[in-house]
């Protein structure tokens, strides 16, 4: 089934390699020494090899999967190989897949660390070189198993220098990795993803980034120095170091009704678990995920349940991760600057902004709410050093005491560094942000703490702001809108609405 060398044994002593021997202008100069006394045009080093259609080379196993059947009906052995010019460490060696008619035909003795010499064909699969030795060639296979001595022959010095080679890098305090082709197949986190290898992978669906093809954008709350920055607006929140290299996008490369009917297809939101999925670098030149149609794999992903024991771990980091401080609802995705919403002449318009607040009006919180008269259907403002007056209110109009009741009604100034913008708070929109019912914080001490501690979490000090730049950012909506003033000229207003202080409580 093999060629074996056709030229004589030579007489040549066999020496030991020192640590300056071990380099790899010396290895190819024995491969070249190796190639004249074997009559073979060239013998490669694995790191020159390229796509061709006949390269022979040596190599150290660094990864061994026993021999399998395949669709045809051959069998299939496969073996990683390396040697000090392909980095071990890194990319763990070049894949070799050989073919032959019956199991039996393979040497059955093949274990890590052994060195054999080969023919095959070379070519480039999913970006990575990959070698085959057909069942109808006739091409060399030499077996050199380690431990045992070497005839004195052409190849004797390649296979010492391999073997201390190897011997150097196994004892190392950083040794490489062997490829392990029996075991089951990664599952991430995000964190722990790598070029070149599969995974199964359990994230979380933030966008839907393309349905041609279909491509998810996923993230699991861990990062990856692989990745890049987010470009584009997510559906939903996500912490700032996520969106600098903690989504990861994987594409579905197959007809669009391999992955289910249109009800079956993930959502936002949804987490799901990936089946053999391949981590490549996009066009972008950062890493990307691609799962591509196998007809053994029916199931792509998986939808999975909050109580499914493999998400809590990702539902635990996206609760530690949550720093905001308010909470949106119907969110608009773009942030806009407070320099282009004063410049928009469209109104009424809607924003998301992301601000500080600099200064409040009225300055003390006790004089936030006020009594509203619904017989007058007008407000009216009470000295809050006049506790007496809050105890025996009445409406300055109508005289009545039947009809009083508190609302919010309060002025918040922003600024997101382009800008300042004054927004008004009032009603149910000021309601849903506190997520306190008005009344007479004058006469309710306890509510009014209360509202400081809730207001605290957007203003560390919110009845003496000095130090703007110390001041929390956080995300609000806005609404400009048009009203008549008392002179009959319009004016354009700003107010918060879908915002809601984040309690933690």
């Amino acid at each position: 089934m093999y060629k074996t060398p056709s030229k004589p044994i030579l007489n040549t002593p066999i020496r030991h390699f020192s640590d300056t021997d071990m380099l790899p202008s010396t290895y190819r100069n024995l491969l070249n020494a190796a190639a004249l006394q074997l009559g073979i045009a060239q013998l490669h080093a694995i790191g020159d090899l390229r796509s061709m259609p006949l390269a022979h080379f040596f190599g150290v196993i660094t990864g061994l999967k026993k021999p399998s059947v395949t669709s045809t009906g051959e069998y299939m052995l496969s073996l990683t190989l390396s040697d000090l010019t392909f980095d071990a460490h890194t990319y763990n060696g070049i894949t070799i897949n050989v073919f032959r008619q019956f199991e039996s035909d393979f040497i059955s003795i093949l274990a890590i660390g052994d060195i054999v010499r080969l023919e095959v064909e070379i070519g480039v699969f999913n970006g990575r070189l990959q070698a085959v030795q057909k069942r109808i060639s006739e091409k060399v296979f030499i077996f050199y198993p380690a431990g045992k001595p070497v005839e004195n022959s052409p190849e004797t010095k390649v296979v010492m220098f391999l073997r201390n080679w190897w011997s150097t890098q196994v004892k190392s305090s950083t040794p490489p990795a062997i490829k392990n082709f029996d075991k089951k197949r990664m599952t991430g986190p995000i964190s722990q993803l790598v070029v070149g290898q599969f995974y199964d992978l359990t994230a979380k669906i933030v966008k839907v980034v393309s349905t041609s093809p279909y491509t998810l954008a996923l993230v699991d709350y861990t990062t990856n120095s692989s990745l890049t920055k987010c470009l584009f607006a997510p559906d939903e929140y996500l912490p700032a170091t996520i969106l600098q290299n903690g989504i990861f996008e994987c594409m579905f490369w197959m007809p669009f009704h391999e992955l289910g009917s249109p009800d079956q297809l993930p959502k936002v939101g949804d987490i799901v678990c990936i089946k053999n999925m391949r981590c490549k670098i996009g066009k972008s030149g950062h890493m990307e995920g691609a799962v591509n149609s196998d007809p053994i794999v029916h199931q792509h992903f998986r939808k999975l349940s909050n109580s499914d024991p493999s998400v809590q771990h990702i539902l635990q980091l996206a609760q530690k991760m949550d720093t905001r401080r308010t909470l949106l609802t119907q969110r608009i995705s773009k942030i806009t600057h407070i320099s282009d919403i004063l410049t928009d002449t469209v109104i009424p318009a809607k924003y998301t902004c992301l601000v500080k607040v600099v200064a409040q009006m009225p300055r003390q919180i006790c004089n936030f709410t006020r009594p509203y008269c619904n017989y007058c259907e007008s407000t009216f403002v009470l000295d809050s050093n006049d506790k007496q007056a809050h105890e025996k209110m009445m409406c300055p109009s109508c005289k009545s005491d039947e009809y009083i009741q508190h609302i919010y009604m309060y002025s918040l100034l922003m600024t997101d560094g382009t800008g300042y913008l004054p927004v008004i708070l009032s009603g149910e929109d000021a309601i849903h942000f506190v997520g306190i019912p008005p009344c007479d914080l004058v006469l309710n001490p306890a509510t009014l703490a209360k509202l400081k501690c809730r207001l605290g979490q957007i203003c560390s000090d919110f009845e003496h702001v000095s130090d703007k730049n110390t001041m929390p950012e956080f995300e609000c909506m806005i609404e400009s809108y048009m009203t008549t003033q008392t002179d009959g000229s319009n004016a354009v207003r700003y107010r918060l609405f879908n915002t809601a202080i984040h309690s933690r409580s």
